[in-house]
């Protein structure tokens, strides 16, 4: 809008600057909206931030609990092998008892 206020009555002065204070009214109503549209925006951009990173923990925390199950696992695995290792290893130790004790009586 161009404004030429040369040769104009106070009227029409009068008439420009209230054109004008509407135009300014309705240029900030619109920047209000954008501001408001981009603070929305924003918030919505911070929550699905959020989200994402909580997917990603989630994620990873099952990840690392699955691991630990696995090591659980193979912890459990190995102690029932001592333990047969263990019961193997009485046993020939009471069996080479026995025959030292067997070998003694008949001496």
């Amino acid at each position: 809008m161009s404004l030429n206020l040369k040769n104009v009555s106070g009227v029409n002065i009068k008439l420009k600057i209230l054109i004008i204070n509407i135009v300014i009214k309705d240029y900030i109503t619109e920047l209000i909206k954008t501001r408001d549209t981009l603070i929305e925006n924003y918030k919505f951009n911070r929550i699905l931030m959020r989200k994402t990173i909580q997917r990603k923990i989630i994620k990873k925390l099952n990840e690392n609990e699955k691991l630990i199950n696995q090591a659980q696992d193979q912890l459990n695995t190995v102690k029932s092998k001592i333990e047969l290792l263990k019961m193997l290893i009485v046993k020939s130790y009471n069996e080479q008892i026995e025959k030292l004790n067997k070998s003694s009586k008949r001496d």
